[in-house]
């Protein structure tokens, strides 16, 4: 399966397409508000309007199907010449299209997934069943409406907050980068504090730690003696069999300039895994488990979630460490659920290589 190229500005167009699709809350909001104050069934032509004037946007056509069409009734025996509101029902279609948002969307918890879910759920409700006939359903929809926009918009103040300091930890992981480079190749330092990290592993039970990776790329780890950093193999021409990701992973990468760091995780069950055994970049996947010692090691760094997404809290230090849900990471994931579904994706990052000494099961 050929990768399909992938621009570096998907990212950017996620969180704008988020922040689009809010400020259509809002306006649903205005539209049930003004539904209960003159005591009225919200109109489903009106709400067909609205969601032609979102759906249809030039910003929003290229990564979301839209279509609304009348389907007949199953009291018909024939299918009406004509169909209409008497003999059919509207049928709502709204769904992620493109591979980037779908892609961008695992990586963020199904966000747009939710406002998609939201807007159905409402017009299904207005056509199929006229649940919005009293106010007390209205005010149920509203209650919905300000949960979901509350959620979206604390999600992106995090967002706004950690690109102001993006600048800063930019700067940061260049100097952090610069000593790395200048330490001995082969000797392994640590962190002036392990002992402090080493009773927060031995407290939460962290006995080891994982990569998963195509079982195609075992020889290549065997023969080099190192599992390297994508980037690390590019400059060296090292063949990657089977490299795990697409090209929006690595525009991601190299945007914190992570692209030189071995990303690994707490969990098996890893929530993108599924993501790539989809798109083909991992076909046959097996998870290395990594010896927890690579948590003392200088310049490994830790994320409380993927560390490429843009609310992301990544540091080398015990705070940072501490950041990580240990418990959560050890439950099975709920797509739904924001805090499994993130805690799961919190990594362990190392720089360039980790020896194959500390692969356990090589």
């Amino acid at each position: 399966m050929s990768e399909k190229v992938i621009g570096p500005d998907a990212h950017a167009e996620y969180i704008r397409t988020l922040e689009r699709l809010l400020g259509n809350v809002a306006e649903i909001k205005s539209l049930l508000l003004n539904y209960e104050q003159k005591d009225k069934q919200v109109n489903v032509r009106e709400l067909i309007g609205i969601y032609d004037n979102i759906f249809q946007d030039q910003a929003l056509s290229p990564h979301i199907d839209y279509e609304i069409k009348f389907v007949p009734k199953s009291t018909y025996a024939y299918i009406p010449a004509e169909l209409n509101e008497e003999n059919a029902y509207y049928h709502l279609t709204l769904k992620i299209s493109s591979p980037e948002f779908s892609w961008l969307n695992d990586l963020y918890a199904g966000r747009i997934d939710e406002l998609l879910q939201y807007f159905r759920y409402l017009f299904s409700s207005v056509d199929s069943v006229f649940v919005l006939r009293n106010k007390t359903k209205l005010n149920q929809f509203q209650a919905l409406t300000d949960e979901i926009a509350a959620d979206i918009t604390a999600f992106l103040e995090k967002v706004l907050e950690n690109e102001h300091n993006l600048p800063d930890f930019l700067r940061q992981q260049d100097a952090e980068i610069e000593l790395l480079r200048a330490q001995p190749k082969e000797k392994v330092i640590y962190k002036t504090d392990a002992e402090a990290f080493n009773i927060i592993i031995k407290k939460n039970g962290i006995y080891k730690l994982y990569h998963f990776t195509d079982r195609s790329n075992i020889d290549s780890i065997l023969q080099h003696g190192y599992l390297y950093s994508w980037k690390y193999c590019e400059e060296n021409e090292i063949l990657i069999p089977a490299p795990g990701g697409n090209s929006l992973s690595r525009d991601l990468d190299s945007r914190k300039k992570l692209e030189n760091y071995v990303r690994t995780s707490f969990c098996q069950k890893h929530p993108m895994l599924n993501r790539v055994i989809g798109d083909g970049t991992v076909k046959n996947p097996v998870f290395l488990e990594i010896d927890p010692e690579i948590i003392y090691w200088n310049g490994t760094k830790f994320s409380n979630m993927n560390a490429t997404r843009k609310d992301a809290m990544i540091g080398e230090s015990v705070a940072d460490f501490t950041r990580i849900n240990y418990a959560l990471t050890q439950r099975t994931p709920q797509y739904g659920d924001r805090s499994h579904y993130d805690a799961f994706q919190a990594e362990v990052l190392v720089f360039e290589k980790i020896p194959i000494a500390y692969i356990k099961n090589l």
